[in-house]
């Protein structure tokens, strides 16, 4: 971890904004694409039983929390 830091710690805002017009703004000549693909260890049934959730209560409480916020936009949802 500390080889990271001794390079990024010099870096400044204008070499991060240089970096991103070169590589990641769509004008760029140079642009390059980039994807991050994350591989997770657990599934969620798995991770409900090691934090001793109930899944049915656990999908509730996500049913009721997006209710929540769809309906702070107004949206109804049957």
């Amino acid at each position: 971890m500390e080889h990271d830091v001794v390079h990024i710690e010099p870096l400044t805002k204008a070499d991060l904004i240089d970096f991103y017009n070169a590589y990641f703004h769509p004008s760029s000549p140079t642009r390059a694409k980039t994807s991050v693909h994350l591989v997770a260890h657990l599934s969620a049934d798995e991770v409900a039983a090691a934090k001793n959730i109930d899944p049915a209560e656990q999908r509730k409480d996500l049913v009721n929390a997006l209710l929540q916020i769809l309906g702070q936009f107004n949206i109804t949802v049957d």
